[in-house]
């Protein structure tokens, strides 16, 4: 690399050329042809998309094998959300619309993958305890729900509401104790199925709420056999 530069003192003005020399070898510039230069920015030419490769005989788990965010390069549904922005037209393509990463999908839970999982999960599973196929021997049934939701909190109001049910012939009780049950429950009691339906949600937990149930009908059976002195009063009085 050469330069030059001037020095001004009372004598004429004194040119001065100086040489600087670099240990490092020179660059060579190669120059391409313009069908073969790269675009400015230094951006490289996008990759062809997965829904546009794939071929028919590959399979759908392969592809998206677990929960995960859409993603608008494997999918090859023609997909469409959010709020359009004329009045009357369709809503945004899946091409670069946020509104489809914000939400939960399902994409991965396909019949075929299902199936997958099952069999796999059928090597730890264990033949059911005999004696519990039998529903003679189940006097009280106890329904629950469970709630499945996508905000950061796993709880729901009813999922605390327990209710229990049984056939008054199931009680073993006598005429009179029938009776006195069936005034006690009121509309608790269904006639046409002859069973007895408890339900409670007013408990914070489910737990609660089912030995509160085991009570009431502890309660209801503990008074129904019970016999007072006023009913049998009453009884000679009728008889």
């Amino acid at each position: 690399m050469a330069y030059s530069f001037f020095r001004r003192t009372r004598h004429p003005i004194v040119i001065c050329w100086t040489r600087a020399f670099s240990s490092q070898p020179t660059k060579q510039v190669v120059r391409r042809p313009p069908s073969q230069a790269r675009p400015r920015g230094g951006k490289k030419e996008p990759k062809s998309q997965r829904r546009t490769a794939q071929h028919l005989e590959e399979e759908w788990k392969d592809a998206f094998p677990q929960a995960k965010p859409y993603d608008q390069a494997t999918m090859q549904l023609p997909i469409r959300m959010g709020r359009p922005e004329i009045a009357g037209a369709l809503a945004p393509r899946a091409d670069g619309n946020p509104e489809l990463i914000k939400i939960p999908n399902f994409f991965h839970l396909t019949p075929s993958h299902i199936e997958k999982h099952c069999n796999a999960l059928k090597l730890l599973m264990t033949p059911f305890p005999p004696n519990k196929l039998n529903d003679d021997d189940r006097i009280l049934r106890i329904h629950t729900r469970e709630y499945v939701t996508p905000t950061s909190s796993s709880s729901h109001p009813g999922a605390r509401k327990v209710k229990l049910q049984v056939y008054l012939k199931d009680l073993c009780l006598n005429a009179r104790a029938r009776q006195k049950l069936i005034l006690l429950a009121g509309r608790r009691y269904n006639q046409r199925a002859d069973e007895l339906t408890l339900v409670s949600d007013r408990c914070p937990t489910r737990k609660q709420n089912q030995d509160y149930l085991f009570y009431l009908l502890t309660v209801l059976l503990h008074e129904a056999n019970k016999c007072e002195v006023w009913e049998e009063e009453e009884k000679q009085l009728h008889v």
